[in-house]
């Protein structure tokens, strides 16, 4: 998977985290885009992180 661009990056609140969270993260899943937390100036990104290869 290559690393998304900026664009493709949305950055949230931890109160909409809070209120939406499960259709985002079903998002993430779905588009393979991380999701950026804003909280306090400090950045947080939520990515999905690949199966290893067994």
């Amino acid at each position: 998977m290559s690393s998304p661009s900026l664009e493709q990056i949305k950055t949230f609140t931890p109160l909409e985290l809070q209120n939406l969270i499960n259709a985002l993260l079903d998002e993430v899943v779905k588009t393979g885009n991380p999701l950026e937390i804003s909280r306090d100036g400090q950045l947080f990104q939520i990515a999905p992180i690949e199966k290893k290869k067994s």
